[in-house]
């Protein structure tokens, strides 16, 4: 027992520390809510001009006139059970978040882009909080201002300007945020192990994975952040007997061998849902059975004996799976999975060289996450409609499957089209893709530098990984991010694009201001710095946000529109493309904007004029550019009175793709106008094999033979067009048409009768019903006709 006095002097030591501590804690709060402060009023200050934008480049998908947004919340279950585009002859992915953020938008605000703008700018400033609150805890022993540099350059990086101010990629804000707060709960659940931690974990990663597909990357970098935050001693030393030692481990192997050997027998069949769940319940059952065996014996397979005979397997079997199965990343992380569990029991000597703690729990976390998101890669498929999304060469040269193409080079070179971008950012351009992106082979000098340039930052990160170095993470979250766009693991339409450098900036941001604080002499654990070192800081500070925040400034202004973004961009994007035939078709849209009834010929005429400009520039680029060729075709027939250049344009288009429907819609009306019947009649038809359910080319191959003098044909066509679609009236009405100018007026009204039949709201044919019946002095059927004629004029929404 101490004396009284003793236990007094106690009382009064510990509440000095208490006293201590809640001002240490003030201190704390004061500094965390300026730094917070500071990255908001910098987010709201870059992106804030944003929120007077109107719509701009893909906004349809997700905001502007989509059907099932702008149901409101009564569009959500049908957001959540079909795809991400959902159109004729278009339809891909599925992304229900962010599409759902903005049927709620539309609930609340009606069809609104400044209200998305603004959202859009909050949700950009409170990844910045997040992302702060992460690095403290990743980076353990780093202080304060490390990470607040870190956030600066990551929040003024023009690089963000297309992900933060196009309303389209607030999947990428999401997808990025939702990524975060996962990876806080497993930082959490590192500390206190309580599964509920896991569990939410799991469920922000699948939100953000439902937001977009790119936080897959997330599913290694959140082990690597567990790694960093690991208090564990590293005692693991690559020396070159040690890693010769664990790779001839013939259990790993064994285990290696059996997993690529099911991957593989199953991919070459197109694997499925159901081989899919075979080969993970394989895969479980595997190492159930190797941990039994583990119990009976020293190891399941002489080493000596057998050793190079699974050394052999596992790599025949694991590089035959990786170039013949699609989804690479998911055979990766089963392998990867498997290969550790395996490998942590296996004996003392690798036991010795490995941290049994920390891998254990890096495994789960990979486990956990690489199996969720593969699931919710493979689930929507089971009920969704089948992707129906044609990549042209235009978008990607690698689509066009000429197996000769040289995909490596050309994944390097967009490696090094990144890193430029990255270190200088101007000029952006809404759009790249062919020849944007030029032809390139292994002796193109880019191509050079970048395959030097990457696998000489990858052997450094290796090896200064045991030391939990920071520039170590830098890279290794930069490459794994940047990996899934570099046109190696999936082909990118577009080849390259800004949006897709969101994830992997935050790598070149850590290296960035890692790299300033080591030409300072500033640790980047420091909390407080000399005077001479702050100014000198500062300084440098400046000197890499005035000119960022400018770009990102002035580049939120390019993308108010539509028009205003494509003109400002395609002087740079002269050689894209796409982006000539993106912005000729904005021009076509402006020429006939169905807002001005009566545009004016003089600004009609210099749109189209500028469209055709940029059309004829495309298909120098592309000559395979049917959409190009068509819509040339079109403008010049239609509106530049050169008709024969104009069908030759369109001949073109069908030469390049035979079943172009619109095009052989377009020729079928030019030749009509030229009485040229045959060709006509020739190209409708054509048009409806290519799509036999719609109506309107029966009709206009009908008026061809009505126009030629064969009305009996064009009978029979609307009579064959009114068996297909027994719920259309309009063949009905078209053979009233004809009989009626053939003189049989009787049929031509009982045709018409079945048409309102049909379609009751059809207020034309009431009224022409009506005044034949009233002429006739049927009263019974005119009063019928003439109270139905009123109740749809009282609909009618030109009332």
């Amino acid at each position: 027992m101490f004396p009284k006095w003793a236990s007094n002097r106690i009382q009064i030591v510990n509440l000095r520390r208490q006293k201590s501590d809640c001002l240490m804690f003030r201190e704390y709060f004061k500094r965390d809510r300026f730094i917070f402060g500071v990255m908001i009023t910098l987010a709201v200050l870059l992106y804030g001009n944003t929120i007077p934008n109107g719509y701009s480049l893909d906004d349809t998908y997700v905001a502007q006139n989509n059907p099932k947004v702008m149901k409101g919340l009564a569009g959500i279950p049908e957001i959540f059970t079909s795809r991400y585009v959902n159109e004729e002859g278009n339809s891909f992915g599925y992304r229900p978040i962010a599409v759902a953020t903005f049927a709620i938008e539309h609930e609340l605000w009606g069809q609104n882009p400044h209200m998305g703008h603004l959202i859009n700018t909050l949700l950009y400033a409170l990844t910045a909080l997040l992302l702060f609150t992460a690095l403290r805890k990743v980076f353990r022993n780093s202080g304060w201002l490390f990470p607040l540099v870190i956030i600066l350059f990551f929040l003024a990086h023009p690089i963000h300007t297309e992900a933060v101010t196009s309303l389209k990629n607030r999947e990428t804000l999401l997808s990025f945020l939702f990524g975060l707060v996962a990876l806080h709960c497993f930082l959490k659940w590192m500390e206190s192990k309580r599964v509920s931690l896991i569990l939410a974990g799991t469920f922000c990663f699948i939100i953000a994975f439902l937001s977009k597909q790119d936080v897959i990357t997330f599913a290694a970098i959140i082990p690597l952040a567990l790694f960093y935050r690991s208090s564990e001693p590293i005692r693991l030393k690559w020396t070159g007997s040690r890693l010769f030692f664990v790779l001839k481990s013939p259990t790993i192997f064994l285990s290696l061998a059996l997993l690529s050997f099911l991957v593989f027998y199953f991919a070459t069949r197109r694997l499925g849902a159901i081989p899919t769940a075979i080969l993970y319940f394989s895969t479980l059952v595997f190492l159930i059975l190797y941990y039994r065996k583990l119990k009976k014996s020293k190891e399941m397979v002489p080493r000596k004996k057998f050793s190079w005979l699974f050394l052999s397997l596992g790599i025949l079997f694991f590089l035959a799976a990786i170039f013949f199965f699609k989804a690479r990343f998911a055979l990766l992380s089963l392998i990867t999975f498997a290969v550790f569990f395996t490998r942590l029991p296996e004996n003392v000597k690798i036991r010795k060289i490995s941290m049994p703690g920390i891998w254990l729990t890096l495994m789960i976390s990979l486990l956990i996450l690489s199996v969720a998101g593969i699931l919710f890669y493979r689930l929507p498929n089971l009920y969704l409609p089948a992707e129906d999304k044609v990549v042209y060469n235009f978008e990607n040269p690698q689509f066009a499957g000429d197996p000769s193409y040289p995909t490596l080079p050309l994944a390097f070179y967009t490696l090094w089209f990144y890193l430029t971008k990255l270190l200088w950012p101007h000029p952006l351009g809404f759009y790249y893709g062919y020849k944007m992106i030029p032809e390139v082979s292994w002796t193109t000098p880019e191509v050079i530098f970048s395959i030097l340039f990457h696998l000489g930052i990858l052997l450094f990160a290796l090896w200064k990984l045991p030391r939990k170095h920071i520039l170590s993470f830098a890279i290794l979250y930069y490459l794994a991010t940047i990996s899934i766009f570099s046109n190696i693991v999936i082909k990118i339409p577009g080849i390259v694009g800004e949006r897709l450098a969101f994830f992997p900036s935050l790598g070149f941001s850590i290296a960035l201001a890692w790299g300033i604080f080591k030409l300072m002499g500033i640790s980047p654990e420091a909390e407080r710095i000399p005077r001479n070192k702050a100014v000198g800081l500062s300084f440098a500070l400046l000197l890499v946000l005035i000119p960022y925040s400018a770009k990102t400034f002035t580049r939120n202004r390019d993308w108010k529109d539509y028009l205003t973004l494509f003109s400002h961009d395609i002087g740079y994007l002269a050689n894209s493309a796409k982006a000539n035939n993106t912005y000729a078709n904005q021009l076509m849209k402006e020429a006939f904007n169905n807002d001005v009834k009566n545009p004016e010929p003089a600004v009609q005429k210099k749109y189209l004029d500028l469209a055709v400009k940029h059309l004829k520039r495309t298909v120098e680029i592309d000559s395979t550019y049917k959409f190009a060729w068509n819509n040339l075709g079109y403008i010049t027939y239609r509106y530049l009175d050169s008709r024969e250049e104009g069908i030759r344009y369109m001949e073109k288009a069908v030469q390049i793709d035979s079943n172009y429907e619109l095009a052989h819609f377009n020729l079928g009306n030019v030749y009509k106008k030229q009485k040229d019947f045959k060709k006509s009649i020739n190209h409708f038809r054509e048009a409806q094999r290519i799509n036999p359910g719609k109506m309107l080319y029966f009709a206009e191959e009908a008026d061809a033979w009505f126009l030629s003098g064969n009305r009996e044909n064009a009978l029979t066509i609307f009579e064959k067009a009114s068996e297909i679609d027994l719920s259309d009236d309009l063949p009905l009405i078209n053979i009233g048409n004809i009989y009626w100018m053939s003189g049989d007026t009787l049929s031509a009204v009982e045709s018409w009768v079945k048409a309102f039949e049909r379609n009751p709201a059809n207020l034309n044919v009431c009224n022409n019903l009506l005044g034949y019946f009233t002429r006739k002095g049927d009263e019974a059927k005119a009063e019928y006709y003439r109270s139905r004629s009123k109740v749809l004029e009282l609909q009618s929404p030109n009332r």
